[in-house]
């Protein structure tokens, strides 16, 4: 009996494909962290959270346009990844269900990419 649970699945699929993120999903998501980003008005200054961050594109876009950012991702490649690229950001691993975080902690939040199971 297999007792793996599609999180599981999801997180080795993540962890899996950190390396290869950028040459499939990468050129898609690119195109819309731009928009999803702008909808925030002026980030300056604002605490911004990246859920399911992966390696990093939104949440590095986001510290670019001055708000002070914190990405999470259950994937510690994907976060070994993002860190290397943007180490103005805060990368923390957690999981998008638990977050360990208090209410009110942020200006604003994004988990523009995640698998539909978390939104």
């Amino acid at each position: 009996m297999n007792t793996r649970t599609f999180r599981d699945l999801a997180h080795e699929g993540w962890s899996a494909r950190a390396a290869t993120y950028a040459d499939a999903a990468g050129r898609v998501t690119a195109q819309a962290i731009g928009p999803i980003l702008d909808t925030f008005g002026d980030l300056f200054g604002k605490r911004l959270l990246d859920i399911a961050c992966g390696p990093g594109e939104l949440a590095g876009e986001a510290a670019q346009r001055g708000a002070v950012v914190t990405g999470v991702d259950f994937a510690a490649p994907m976060l070994e990844r993002a860190a290397a690229a943007f180490p103005q950001v805060d990368f923390k691993e957690a999981e998008a269900e638990q977050l360990p975080f208090g209410d009110a902690g942020f200006d604003a939040v994004t988990c523009a990419f995640a698998p539909a199971s978390l939104r």
